[in-house]
């Protein structure tokens, strides 16, 4: 593999003689290991939190300060989460400190704050399920439709739309 500076800001990494061309970071020493992306008003970093065996994304350009996104050495994922930690395996911890949420939305929904779906935990630590939408939200088990909470707020049991007996709509207490 050859590497060919072209200019001030571009290096080419020609890798056409070889089978699996590979940029290694570091020499296998017990040191943090980054790439910088040097901005103009705030600069970002990949690299490797060699304390802790972390791949870490954040801001500035001292590994380990202010990161944004870290993966540690059992694939748990943090975001805003300095060590993401659960009971469970394969953890996705989002951490804010007052609040965390995720937003889930498409391109029917829209993508801004009154839009989609949230998951939230508030400063409160109420957590909440949010469908901003004017749809109902279903709950679902062993593929089967169990509830649903229909867009004027009616909870249905093993119903996926409001059935009348008599007139009168089921409810629920």
């Amino acid at each position: 593999m050859s590497i060919t500076k072209i200019s001030p800001s571009v290096v080419d990494f020609d890798s056409a003689l070889v089978v699996s061309p590979t940029l290694t970071i570091g020499d296998a020493t017990a040191e943090d290991t980054k790439i910088v992306f040097d901005g103009n008003a705030q600069d970002y970093y990949i690299g490797l939190d060699d304390s802790a065996d972390d791949l870490v994304i954040g801001l500035g350009s001292v590994v380990g300060g202010s990161p944004a996104i870290v993966i540690d050495e059992n694939l748990n994922i943090g975001i805003g989460a300095a060590s993401p930690t659960s009971y469970y395996s394969n953890t996705l911890h989002l951490y804010g400190s007052a609040s965390a949420a995720i937003k889930i939305s498409n391109s029917d929904t829209g993508s801004g704050n009154g839009d989609g779906v949230d998951l939230a935990l508030d400063d409160s630590e109420e957590f909440r399920i949010i469908q901003r939408e004017n749809a109902a939200m279903s709950f679902w088990t062993n593929a089967t439709q169990a509830m649903t909470i229909d867009s004027s707020g009616r909870v249905l049991v093993n119903h996926s739309a409001s059935v009348s007996q008599a007139g009168v709509a089921p409810t629920v207490q």
